[in-house]
């Protein structure tokens, strides 16, 4: 089975108990048992099973209060009462009182089986529908900047060449002016700021299309770095890279890799000594039986409080003087389009790590691998 779902099978006969137990076992369910009314009653948190298998024949089970009882500690657990012949008389109430089903034994394994299927796909429907929810609002939210960045972009295009125009006339008559010509120089700074701020808006808008193909992570991390001296000449921060091979290959798009490089190195030498050391490691795992490239980055720091761990991902969230906000979100959503996850820690005043996770088939060369 895709999940392990827990199942709970209460009869007080010791073969028939572990008949159903070892039957449940090879469909990949974790089954505990009871043998008794008792017993069934020890279990504190009935929440963690998917159904519990109720023998009509336990002794001094009153089936109409234990079906009220349970469905008052777990009321979204199944509850499957298995009767010795066809009764009719206790089967009408306990049904009204909200049974899923009521069997006769000896009921055919596959009827069993199939029931419990059955509901473990409704519990698996139900538990993705606030996923299903969630992405249907962010979809809802991109769509929305989408369509107001398309309608600004025409007339903001237009509205900054007039006056990028208009600053390159005001620049010759300028010239020998010192003050004036500043003045000048900040305004182009200040409409280059809202050019770079349009575009961010529109990328995170944009849908992610990939172009797939193996690419080797050193070299890009390498050129970010070297783009983001350039941008920024009097910082002296200091990459130390962990790399176990001289070659790190997986499965990406080389530019949106890219991306996530630089909006996450950029974040951490902002928020760094600018002659501190930032450190980036590279480590193959094995989580869940899927092949991982876990790529962390680790600031020295002052970390982020609770509040800003938790919103870190959100758009347009920042607590920089400038920028969108959409630095973060974005690595979120080029990340998630790879099949893979990414994740901050930090602790207060000791500096912040972001560990990205991406799907990964393992290396010609050779290099370990941890469990996870």
């Amino acid at each position: 089975m895709e999940d392990s779902l827990s199942v709970l099978v209460v009869n007080d006969g010791v073969s028939m108990r572990e008949s159903i137990r070892h039957a449940l076992l090879l469909d990949g369910y974790k089954v505990e048992t009871a043998g008794s009314v008792k017993e069934l009653l020890a279990f504190q948190n009935v929440t963690q099973f998917l159904a519990i298998i109720l023998d009509r024949q336990v002794p001094d089970l009153d089936t109409c209060e234990i079906v009220v009882e349970l469905n008052k500690r777990g009321p979204a657990v199944a509850v499957l009462i298995v009767a010795g012949y066809a009764e009719t008389n206790p089967k009408i109430p306990a049904i009204q009182l909200g049974i899923d089903n009521y069997l006769v034994r000896l009921v055919e394994p596959e009827t069993l089986r199939a029931q419990l299927a059955a509901l473990a796909e409704l519990y698996r429907l139900k538990r993705q529908i606030p996923v299903t929810q969630q992405k249907l609002v962010q979809s809802e939210r991109l769509a929305a900047i989408g369509q107001m960045v398309t309608g600004l972009a025409h007339e903001s295009r237009n509205a900054l060449q007039r006056a990028r125009s208009c600053l390159d006339l005001l620049e010759l008559d300028l010239q020998g002016q010192s003050e004036p010509l500043d003045m000048a120089h900040r305004i182009r700074e200040a409409l280059g700021d809202l050019q770079r701020t349009y575009e961010e808006v529109r990328n995170y808008a944009a849908p992610i299309a990939l172009t797939l193909k193996q690419v080797d992570c050193l070299p890009i991390l390498h050129r970010v770095i070297q783009g983001l001296r350039e941008d920024f000449p009097s910082s002296k921060h200091r990459l130390m890279v962990h790399n176990p091979t001289p070659r790190i290959v997986l499965q990406a798009d080389e530019t949106r890799l890219s991306q996530v490089f630089r909006n996450v190195l950029n974040n951490a030498m902002a928020a760094s000594d600018i002659d501190s050391t930032i450190e980036v490691s590279f480590h193959r795992r094995i989580i869940e039986g899927r092949n991982i490239l876990e790529i962390s980055f680790q600031d020295s720091g002052d970390g982020m409080d609770e509040s800003t761990l938790s919103q870190l991902f959100e758009p347009f969230y920042t607590t920089k003087q400038s920028g969108t906000g959409l630095g973060m979100a974005l690595c979120k959503r080029i990340v998630e389009s790879h099949g893979g996850k990414i994740f901050a820690s930090s602790v207060k005043g000791n500096g912040s790590t972001i560990a990205i996770m991406l799907p990964s088939t393992p290396a010609s060369s050779q290099w370990g691998t941890e469990q996870g």
